[in-house]
């Protein structure tokens, strides 16, 4: 059986980053794995320790995306691809399109694992675009792996509080979200593996895909700084206090 991750680098919006002159790319960013994506690393890699599969991490854009391919491949990852190719300029469904190319060239794969959505955009696009390119069933959401085998798949899903199982016929593709379990921590060989491993790598030539850019590329906005405005309500007492709110408000016509 082989298994492949979809993951995705991002931009740590923790710490600061900056934006190109056009406003049309994130620049001088810290980068990281999508933390989502950690969750289905960790589900591909509990079917490969009950079932011996094979799991191949793949990822799309520049060299430095492989950045966020080691740590898959130093959780236990047994090999990485990555897509070479400039993703800013790419819309969703175009991203999704390399990506279900990417799938066909590696061949003979039975499911995909994506994250939730990925921390930087959020819109959880691309795995329900991947799934349709492929014509495979797709179950997002997925917080339990109930059954898999050579023919099938049972999961267990969790959306808007509601809870549902349901199965569907191999290939397919599942979305995993934080219910599935805490990811694994990767241990200090695998670290140090995944640090010399060579990462495999394929261009749109080799997958026969020829993508246009966006016609419009995304224009980035920073929210202005805010301008916060107030005044300290003092009294004697707490009632006293609360009197002078109430008359401020009313004041202020509120």
């Amino acid at each position: 059986m082989k298994l492949v991750v979809l993951i995705k680098q991002v931009v740590d919006i923790t710490n600061p980053f900056n934006l190109s002159i056009n406003r049309q790319e994130i620049v001088d960013a810290t980068k990281m794995l999508n933390p989502w994506d950690e969750f289905a690393i960790e589900a591909a890699l509990q079917q490969k320790d009950l079932t011996g599969a094979e799991v191949i991490a793949l990822t799309a854009g520049p060299v430095e995306a492989e950045e966020a391919l080691r740590p898959a491949l130093a959780m236990g990852c047994d090999r990485a691809i990555r897509v070479d190719c400039e993703v800013h300029s790419l819309d969703s469904l175009q991203f999704a399109h390399v990506l279900a190319a990417a799938i066909q060239k590696i061949g003979a794969v039975d499911l995909l694992f994506f994250g939730k959505q990925s921390s930087d955009f959020e819109n959880a696009l691309i795995p329900a675009l991947t799934a349709q390119i492929l014509k495979w069933p797709y179950f997002s959401l997925v917080s339990t792996i109930k059954e898999l085998d050579m023919q099938q798949i049972i999961v267990e899903r969790h959306a808007e509080g509601m809870e549902s199982t349901e199965s569907a016929s191999l290939p397919a593709a599942v979305s995993i979200n934080k219910d599935f379990g805490e990811p694994r921590f990767p241990s200090f060989m695998g670290t140090r593996k995944a640090a010399k491993a060579i990462i495999s790598t394929l261009s749109l030539n080799e997958l026969n895909i020829d993508l246009q850019p966006t016609k419009f590329p995304p224009e980035f906005e920073m929210l202005p700084p805010r301008k916060l405005q107030f005044e300290m309500i003092t009294g004697e007492s707490t009632q006293e206090k609360v009197s002078n709110i109430i008359q401020k408000i009313r004041a202020e016509g509120k």
